[in-house]
């Protein structure tokens, strides 16, 4: 379904806005859990990941939902010095002792933006954080995700946005349409999923019939956070 999304040993940088990206990344989350072997290791740097949401992703699926909570590690972060620690020293580390599917990054320029470090710090941690995560990439085969919100980074810290735009492997956009998660690749590959699970009968329909039954379809409405909450038993592994 999102394989294109995972290639080992790259690191790809996943754009779109900070909400989009977190329901997203929840989504790839619980793919890579349920169809690859190893953890998922979440680099967090807003307190983004949400457990509920991954159980509501499970039992949705038929699954319980604690099922696979095991294997999703969280390594949260409140300043950029943190972000750098987990980031060049941490996470190596960690994909080191434990099998990993995927790792993600998330949102990779919050904390390089943050006013209390000057700015060719920023650019320095920056680039410095893109090299030793390309090199992690490579040396332990797997697939690195950044998620960033680059519309507001160019306008923000343009030169931030450059380096990271010029420091990874492959870029995707990340868009939610219709009740469902695109990806559009820089080169124009798309990656839409549930697509054919949205078209209904209506859509052979003549144009002219189309109108009259359109009173008759309820769109469908996304799930906002908050909607659904279920109770785990085992709380997801940090």
């Amino acid at each position: 379904m999102w394989s294109s999304l995972l290639a080992s040993s790259k690191v790809a940088l996943l754009s779109g806005s900070g909400r989009d990206l977190r329901g997203f990344f929840q989504t790839l989350t619980h793919f890579a859990v349920h169809t690859r072997a190893g953890s998922v290791l979440w680099c967090d740097g807003d307190h983004g990941f949400d457990p509920y949401e991954m159980a509501e992703l499970n039992l949705t699926s038929g699954f319980a939902a604690d099922d696979g909570a095991d294997r999703v590690l969280i390594k949260r972060c409140m300043t950029p010095f943190q972000w750098d620690s987990v980031l060049t020293r941490h996470l190596p580390e960690k994909i080191g002792q434990t099998e990993t599917a995927l790792v993600i990054a998330t949102p990779f320029d919050r904390l390089w933006s943050h006013e209390e470090i000057q700015d060719w710090e920023q650019e320095d941690y920056t680039r410095f954080s893109l090299a030793s995560l390309q090199a992690t990439a490579k040396r332990e085969n797997v697939p690195i995700l950044l998620g960033v919100d680059m519309e507001r980074w160019w306008k923000t810290h343009p030169t931030l946005a450059r380096i990271t735009q010029e420091g990874v492997d492959v870029r995707w956009r990340i868009e939610w349409m219709q009740g469902r998660w695109r990806a559009v690749r820089e080169d124009g590959e798309i990656v839409d999923p549930m697509l054919r699970r949205s078209v209904t009968l209506l859509d052979y329909l003549p144009e002219e019939e189309k109108v009259a039954e359109a009173t008759a379809v309820v769109p469908t409405k996304r799930k906002m956070r908050g909607e659904f909450r279920t109770r785990i038993v085992h709380p997801m592994a940090r």
